[in-house]
């Protein structure tokens, strides 16, 4: 048998009476109540058959003048009971327990295991053995009959459910410096994104990323400028802090020259894919976080700007981009 803990035995003993002295099967009406949160936990006829077990009767008949009022429920991470015993209506004891366990077993064995101690106080204390003399003078008499004992089936606990994580809504706000993509050699830019997380492993979002306008002098006179204008498609897996992206884009080059007689302007199509290796810190709880990304992409198509017949600038076949923004969180 479980030993109940000590703090546990001394608070009973201070707000519950003894009520068994003066009979031998003392019987309460069971008031019972269990919030759908805590569905893990046994029902009014579990409950029952859990206290029969330890007494080795059942305690509880609807006619009785005293009541055990048993209630369970959670609040957060906790699963919470309380016991009251109440005589003719007025609260003469009462006793609130809690586990953080993941399911209601340690729970519901504490509160059948107190509620034993109610009914019966020398349920924790039986009688001791017979004293050697008193063995010996018993043997010269007949033996008497053995009491009859009760079996009572306990049912099995029913299985927890499983638990759903919510759909989590989130939108990103960054910016970032880059390189490979800009006539400027390093350029910069911000991006802005909507995504869901259905789980705590894996996301996915989409982002419009606007980089700023990069220049790039030719030696005959005039320079070139460009920038991206792309879409990213944004899987990731999340463990704890930490966050692993796949990463592709879609989009285009938009590229034009100044500074001479004839200025033109052209745009290409932009394919590129690769991966983001990323950190996110939260700010306020869990609405609010600062995420840092690393993005190494391999350019599939490529862009020249050329002037006065010269080609002064050729797209790279690698491009990097470091970022940092906030992410918003939400719920449904």
């Amino acid at each position: 048998m479980r030993r109940i803990p000590t703090r546990l035995f001394l608070a009973l003993s201070l707000v519950v009476p003894l009520v068994a002295a003066a009979e031998d099967k003392p019987r309460y009406r069971l008031a019972f109540t269990r919030d759908p949160a805590a569905a893990s936990c046994p029902d009014a006829a579990g409950l029952r058959a859990a206290v029969a077990a330890k007494l080795g009767y059942d305690p509880f008949t609807d006619d009785a003048t005293r009541t055990l009022a048993v209630s369970f429920g959670k609040s957060g991470p906790e699963l919470r009971a309380q016991i009251e015993l109440r005589d003719e209506g007025a609260v003469t004891g009462a006793r609130k327990l809690k586990s953080t366990a993941t399911t209601c077993g340690p729970l519901a064995e504490d509160v059948a295991q107190a509620i034993a101690i109610v009914v019966d106080p020398l349920y924790l204390n039986p009688p001791p053995p017979p004293s050697a003399s008193a063995s010996a003078s018993a043997s010269t008499s007949a033996a008497p009959t053995a009491a009859p004992t009760a079996t009572v089936d306990v049912p099995e606990p029913p299985e927890p459910p499983v638990p759903t994580e919510p759909t989590r809504v989130f939108v990103t706000g960054a910016s970032f410096v880059t390189a490979g993509s800009s006539p400027a050699g390093l350029g910069g830019g911000f991006a802005l994104g909507l995504g869901v997380r259905p789980t705590k492993r894996w996301s996915v979002g989409l982002e419009g990323r606007y980089d700023l306008e990069g220049a790039l002098g030719s030696r005959f006179g005039g320079e070139v400028r460009g920038h991206l204008l792309v879409g990213n498609l944004v899987p990731c897996l999340h463990e704890g802090p930490f966050l692993a992206c796949a990463v592709g884009q879609l989009g285009a080059f938009l590229g034009a020259s100044a500074g001479i007689d004839d200025p033109q302007r052209m745009s290409t199509l932009y394919l590129a894919a690769g991966v983001r290796l990323g950190v996110e810190v939260p700010l306020v709880g869990s609405a609010l976080a600062l995420r840092l990304g690393l993005d190494v992409l391999a350019s599939l198509t490529h862009t020249r700007l050329v002037l006065h017949g010269e080609e002064v600038w050729v797209s790279s076949p690698v491009t990097g981009t470091l970022g940092g923004g906030l992410v918003g969180w939400f719920f449904p």
